[in-house]
């Protein structure tokens, strides 16, 4: 059974990472694994596997850092069949001491039958990654101490056990190449298969494949959608111009019944598997890398000059780094834009977590627009034909020091909070406690009163974020429990009011009302801004508060080592941007006329506004006064009713904010010229041979005109002029349909100027 680690890392702050040398992470980061000294299941002969369900466990551990954030426990039978049980997945660590915990099971058991299982190992893993695994089926003799006291077989009384449920794999029978001496790459490769399958329906072919020279071993699948097995598609992305051959054939049904066939093996062997690709896409080449960083305090970046070739289009990078106790870690470039050929400065997140010490690039791998992937290693032993970063232009292997941006006395955990006091209680003056908040983020009123009145720093440490608390700025009668909970999210810069950027980093911090003294954040934006896969070579800080934007200024402290420190006594919400805030112009501007020579005009919302402001003129080059405002964000309609009828005027409008400080953009200018309104609830009524119209009355106007036609869509003739609100044909054709409008006029001058047509009405004699 493979062993499955799932670490989960929730998004935090600004952080430091420095791992610790004992156990019990006293100074430094915590990079020693747990230590497990029993295990019991509470009720082993009565263990309900079921997906979903669950069962109580008894851990006797040691973890004083960042606590246990996974355990998994291996179960299997005599036949091999096997399932396993978690705990997990964003609930709180576990700490020193007897732990009861709830583990689930997280698979579906159709296959296993209840009955009898041992026990066959356990994971356990903190918040820092560091794991402890015991497998019994590795080493039966490892960690003596540890099963002496354990749990070692169970009774498993429910599962998923299906007796009807197909447990059959597809069968293989043979299987084809077409054309495999020049598959050409731009349409794929297609195969032939015969495979037999009786149960629930095949779902998907995968095919393994690898170069001839010795490159990776890659996978493809195709998902069966009707049974279909002849010319199946391939696309072969990955691969270069060559000789490739298949390694293995893989077959599953829709009950995840899945079977390999190798073709290293009979009857497989005496089918071909070789086969020739051309006209494949360059792939990616890494020309040239220089590392520019050699010293990084956390939360910071790796920066790194690399000049790409081959693939036109450019490739993104990931690049793992080797810490001298052989531990890898890979960081990715997170842009949405790929990186263009030729050279390129690049900045690569490293959390807080990452680990502290001396690291070297260990391999750099370049994925191409197209999917083809170009490995660079630092040395040979990972075989094949994978390229060395020794050949290429600039490479030096050089050392890393990764290290905290604090000297710290106690490392801990906010979910640990009897042993930090403690610890934090024992420190002298002048001395700093850095608590990992990233699973636990109620900080308890304790640790505040264990450095209350005393120049003792607290830190609480996300991967985004740094609360700093000196205890000189907190009262022991102000002392309460606070949520740390903080969001960090990359949001469209134009819906929070800043025009200029595309994307904007929000942040908002939990509503505690008033702190227990005065706390200091810390963000290091040049972090963030690579982690979101944000550009900008500078930090903007403004305060958000319901729409309303107040640009920090001389409030936020920003340092050459990128942080920006500013100060809070409540939680509150934060944009960090590269450009100052600047409202953007209203979109979708229009203006039409409304009743009684008024204009209507109306445009969409503009971020980060309160209101809008409306400016007029005469002539669209002409001088634009202010004629009115409205009071809010979703506020996007204006009337001008100061206007005369058959003048045309010329409007734009530019959204607003409280402070007035921020400047905005004007919309693009629109025109309309105000005319009578128009005419409504016109109705028809049949008299004899007659019909007569009437309509309502529009205010201001001087008169209507009333049009008639045979035809609802044209050939309308003007009927009568009239200053009423009623009209009476003559006699008219009996089984004939008339059609009538009215539309209103103002004179003015001797001129007419007339309002639109109301609603077409019918009648038939």
């Amino acid at each position: 059974m493979k062993t499955k680690r799932i670490i989960s890392l929730v998004l935090t702050a600004v952080l430091v990472i420095c791992l610790s040398v004992t156990t019990l992470a006293d100074t430094g980061y915590d990079d020693t694994a747990p230590v497990l000294k029993s295990f019991r299941i509470l009720n082993p002969d009565e263990v309900n596997a079921k997906r979903g369900e669950g069962f109580d466990i008894e851990l006797n551990l040691v973890e004083e850092g960042t606590g246990v954030t996974e355990v998994q426990i291996f179960f299997e039978n005599e036949a091999g069949q096997g399932f396993t049980a978690e705990y997990g997945f964003g609930r709180e660590p576990i700490f020193t001491g007897t732990r009861k915990v709830h583990v689930v099971v997280t698979e579906n058991n159709e296959k296993i039958k209840p009955g009898t299982y041992k026990v066959r190992g356990i994971l356990l893993a903190d918040g820092n990654e560091n794991f402890l695994s015991i497998d019994s089926s590795l080493d039966p003799s490892a960690y003596p101490e540890v099963w002496k006291n354990s749990t070692k077989t169970v009774k498993v009384t429910k599962t998923n056990y299906d007796p009807d449920r197909d447990i059959t794999p597809p069968e293989l029978h043979k299987f084809s190449i077409r054309n495999p001496e020049n598959i050409d790459i731009r349409k794929g490769m297609y195969m032939d298969f015969e495979i037999t399958e009786k149960g629930s329906g095949l779902a998907s072919i995968g095919i393994c494949y690898e170069s001839e020279d010795g490159g990776p071993n890659t996978a493809e699948y195709y998902s069966v959608k009707n049974g279909e097995t002849k010319n199946i598609k391939f696309n072969l992305k990955s691969l270069n111009n060559g000789r490739n051959h298949l390694t293995a054939i893989v077959l599953a049904d829709h009950n995840e019944n899945e079977r390999f066939y190798f073709t290293s093996e009979e009857p497989w062997n005496q089918y071909c598997s070789s086969f020739t690709v051309t006209n494949a896409p360059s792939a990616p080449t890494l020309e040239e890398i220089h590392i520019n960083s050699s010293k990084i305090l956390t939360p910071g970046v790796l920066s790194l000059d690399i000049k790409i070739g081959g693939d036109p289009n450019g490739a993104s990078v990931q690049v793992t780094l080797e810490n001298e106790k052989g531990q890898q870690k890979t960081l990715s470039w997170n842009h949405e834009q790929i990186l263009k050929p030729g050279m390129n400065r690049i900045k690569l997140p490293i959390s807080p977590f990452f680990g502290v010490g001396k690291w070297h690039v260990e391999s750099v791998l370049l994925v191409g627009k197209s999917g083809k992937m170009t490995a660079y290693y630092k040395d040979n032993s990972y075989g094949g034909a994978n390229r060395l970063l020794n050949d290429v232009s600039g490479f030096e292997d050089k050392e890393i020091e990764i290290s905290s941006s604090y000297q710290i006395t106690y490392y801990g955990s906010v979910g640990n909070p009897k042993t930090a006091v403690e610890k934090m209680k024992a420190m002298k003056e002048g001395q700093t406690a850095v608590l990992d908040c990233r699973y636990s983020k109620w900080a308890k009123k304790a640790l505040f009163e264990a450095i209350a009145g005393q120049n003792k720093t607290l830190v609480f440490e996300d991967e985004d974020v740094q609360w700093v608390f000196n205890g000189k700025n907190i009262k022991k009668s102000a002392c309460k429990d606070i949520d740390l909970t903080s969001e960090i999210k990359k949001v469209s810069g134009a819906k929070y009011g800043f025009a200029d950027d595309s994307y904007i980093l929000y942040m908002c911090y939990a509503d505690n009302g008033k702190l227990p003294g005065k706390v200091e954040m810390r963000v290091n934006y040049e972090y963030l801004f690579e982690k979101y896969g944000e550009s900008g070579q500078k930090l903007l800080l403004s305060y958000y508060d319901d729409g309303e934007i107040e640009n920090m200024g001389s409030n936020a402290k920003v340092a050459k080592d990128y942080y920006a420190e500013y100060n809070i006594t409540h939680n509150s919400t934060y944009l960090l941007s590269e450009h100052k805030p600047r409202l953007a112009a209203p979109s979708k501007f229009q203006a039409k006329s409304y009743k009684d020579k008024q204009i209507y005009l109306k445009w969409n919302r503009v971020g980060g506004a309160t209101g809008y402001r409306v400016y007029k003129s005469s002539s669209r080059n002409g001088t634009y006064r202010y004629i009115g405002k409205t009071s809010s964000n979703s506020k996007t309609t204006y009337i001008d009713r100061n206007t005369r009828a058959g003048k045309t005027y010329y409007y734009r409008v530019k959204a607003s904010e409280t402070s007035k400080k921020i400047p905005a953009a004007y919309s693009q200018k629109v025109s309309c010229k105000a005319v009578p309104g128009k005419v409504y609830k016109v109705k028809t009524k049949k008299y004899y041979k007659s019909i007569k119209i009437t309509w309502q009355k529009v205010s201001l106007t001087s008169g209507y005109q009333v049009y008639m036609s045979v035809n609802r869509s044209n050939s309308f003739k003007k009927k009568k002029t009239t200053s009423g609100t009623a009209y009476t044909t003559g006699k008219l054709k009996t089984g004939n349909t008339y059609y009538f409008k009215v539309r209103s006029y103002k004179k003015i001058g001797g001129r007419r100027y007339y309002g639109p047509y109301s609603t077409v009405m019918k009648k038939t004699i």
